[in-house]
């Protein structure tokens, strides 16, 4: 599967189903499907963060798994680093431009398994990008003070988005939700994972 990023459409996760004893993939794609001219080749996993199309055509796409026939070590990641993704939070400065440059004011949570919510606070007025570390962008948009500031005991969310499907390789396992809960003076951002 190949999903582009509808933000910037030079970007595309290709994903496919692991095959048992498989030393890499070489993932073929162009814009016809009978040339497929060019070519990454990916050790150790089932995906693929591509930064390299063109914006307008539609792109085909073709994995094909590869082994030498020999044993080998392969570390598993999900047992020495863990599992999880980065997701950042930046306001950005007028402009249509929703972007992926990080400042220092850009902020940073790392998705952790089991972790069901997340909040980034002291969200004001103003134009807000969220997006995963490697790129895409998961919600851009403008909030208002009347979507950030509340004087209600119990505030209701104010703008809500439902961002991207999560999952494990092709298997979807859940949605990353977000609200805004407007405050007295500032709100949060709250990202759910259901």
């Amino acid at each position: 599967m190949a999903v582009r990023n509808p933000e910037d459409r030079r970007e595309a996760n290709v994903i496919w189903e692991p095959v048992a004893g498989a030393d890499g993939y070489v993932v073929r794609y162009g814009i016809e499907k009978k040339k497929l001219y060019n070519s990454y080749i990916v050790y150790g996993k089932n995906q693929l963060y591509m930064h390299s199309l063109n914006t307008s055509p539609d792109y085909y796409f073709e994995v094909e798994a590869f082994t030498s026939g020999l044993p080998s070590y392969r570390e598993n990641p999900l047992e020495t680093i863990g599992l999880g993704a980065e997701i950042q939070l930046a306001k950005r400065g007028g402009g249509g431009n929703a972007g992926y440059r990080q400042t220092a004011d850009t902020r940073y949570i790392m998705l952790k398994e089991g972790v069901k919510e997340y909040v980034f606070d002291g969200i004001d007025a103003g134009t807000w990008t969220l997006s995963h570390s490697y790129g895409p962008v998961l919600w851009s948009g403008q909030l208002t003070e009347k979507d950030v500031i509340s004087t209600a005991s119990a505030p209701e969310a104010t703008v809500t988005a439902e961002l991207t499907l999560l999952g494990e390789g092709t298997r979807i396992t859940g949605t990353l939700v977000m609200k805004i809960i407007p405050g007295r003076e500032k709100a949060r951002m709250v990202i759910t994972v259901k």
